[in-house]
């Protein structure tokens, strides 16, 4: 008779498996992420572009006090980009990512407690970028009117 698995045996097969699902998430987060970028229509210089226009839009909405939309505009039009921008610039200037990422995590937690100074944050955070978008090289979109 086979003895009953233990807690121990079923441990060895989760924590290889739990292993292989976060392994393959990663995978296909990079995965899309490279499709966007590499978009024909939407390519890197399209994809800053619209961040930084996300970054305002979302700046002018706090402003007008609805920062509700000015999350879900950060988080739909700039925050991946964002990321993947930080690591693109970081091999040339690690201050300026680092900036890019303080700056970011700064706008992160004022949208989660609605921060009086998350307007001019997120215009903040949209200089960063466009520093960022200059050091690598790509066209440099228009930043924010005030």
């Amino acid at each position: 008779m086979v003895p009953a698995p233990t807690t121990s045996s079923r441990a060895r097969v989760l924590v290889p498996a739990v292993g292989v699902v976060v392994l393959l998430v990663a995978g296909l987060a990079w995965w899309f992420a490279q499709r966007r970028e590499d978009d024909g229509a939407r390519g890197p210089e399209t994809s800053y572009e619209a961040t930084v226009a996300g970054l305002c839009r979302a700046a002018s909405l706090s402003a007008a006090g609805d920062r509700s939309a000015a999350s879900n505009t950060f988080y739909d039009q700039s925050h991946l980009t964002l990321h993947l921008l930080a690591a693109r610039v970081e091999a040339q200037d690690r201050r300026v990512a680092a900036d890019l990422l303080v700056q970011k995590d700064r706008v992160e937690y004022e949208l989660d407690i609605g921060a009086a100074t998350l307007p001019a944050d997120l215009r903040a955070l949209a200089d960063h970028a466009r520093t960022a978008i200059g050091i690598i090289g790509a066209p440099v979109p228009e930043g924010c009117t005030r």
